[in-house]
């Protein structure tokens, strides 16, 4: 599970980047520029952990698979995951757009502001 974790990180300081980049040619406001760019990373970084929630909750859910050790429980996440379909596993993701894009927008652009306030235009 941590590996998916540090993906959906990568993932998400990339798409930051590449939208900075985007909204810096499209002359936005700073403010709005960093917090358009976090909001795009938390919808981009949302296509990974829809799938990460689906396997925990389930695995919670699954009183049985408490007891077992941490292969046979990877191996009953991916019979669940089988068995649910795709269209299952992000039956959730609106709900986690919701919470990763504005979360990671006020992240992203509240930490440039400051940054940017505390040092200058020498952050960017």
């Amino acid at each position: 599970m941590y590996l998916f974790i540090g993906v959906a990180t990568a993932i998400e300081f990339t798409v930051f980047e590449t939208f900075v980049q985007i909204t810096n040619k499209l002359n936005f406001p700073k403010e709005a520029e960093l917090m358009a760019s976090g909001f795009m990373a938390g919808i981009a970084s949302s296509m990974i952990y829809t799938p990460i929630e689906f396997a925990k909750i389930r695995t919670q859910i699954d009183q049985s698979s408490q007891k077992l050790g941490s292969a046979q429980r990877m191996f009953n996440i991916l019979k669940k995951y089988k068995f649910s379909g795709l269209r299952k596993i992000y039956t959730g993701l609106p709900y986690t757009m919701l919470k990763e894009g504005p979360g990671l927008a006020m992240c992203f652009g509240g930490f440039h502001v400051c940054m940017m306030d505390l040092f200058g235009e020498k952050v960017r």
